[in-house]
């Protein structure tokens, strides 16, 4: 079987390089401990995301 590449956010992760991808964990989670509301946001923009990458 041969893996096809993912979609949506998961497949953007897998293009950063590793120096990329510390950044980013860091501008994930720097904004949770300045406001932790903004779990919502995320969780609401990762939804909207799927929704947007199924109807593809």
């Amino acid at each position: 079987m041969e893996n096809s590449p993912r979609k949506g956010f998961l497949g953007e992760w897998d293009k950063l390089s590793p120096k990329m991808k510390i950044a980013a964990v860091i501008l994930l989670i720097l904004p949770i401990f300045m406001y932790p509301p903004s779990v919502f946001i995320y969780l609401g923009y990762a939804v909207y995301l799927t929704l947007r990458d199924r109807r593809k």
